[in-house]
């Protein structure tokens, strides 16, 4: 059952980095009442259509700034828990200026116009 919920909660988080974010709520979609999951990292590029390495990196941004805790399992998915169902997630857990792997850095938008 899909715990709305924790999808509403985590949709209205403010993190900083729009990939971690998306990866994110599809972890949501597949955990439990307890906010535990194990989609494989496959599962999670397939229903973002995201490549793979970018779910990796998403993953461990999101598990070094405190929103996730990951287990490793050996030939298994990896087992994820989402830290705001065991505690209350504050702004200070979230890195102010994460690094940005995408074309939207003020440099990469420079030459749009911008409207009055």
């Amino acid at each position: 059952m899909i715990n709305y919920d924790l999808i509403v909660d985590t949709a209205l988080l403010p993190i900083p980095n729009p990939t971690a974010k998306v990866i994110l709520l599809a972890l949501c979609n597949y955990c439990n009442a307890e906010g535990t999951c194990y989609p494989s990292q496959q599962r999670l590029a397939s229903d973002t259509l995201l490549n793979l390495r970018t779910v990796i990196r998403a993953i461990h941004w999101l598990e070094e700034n405190g929103l996730i805790r990951v287990t490793r399992q050996h030939n298994k998915p990896n087992f994820y828990a989402m830290t705001s169902m065991e505690e209350d997630v504050t702004n200070e857990n979230i890195r102010e200026n994460p690094a940005r792997h995408d074309n939207m850095s003020p440099e990469g938008v420079s030459n749009i116009t911008q409207l009055p």
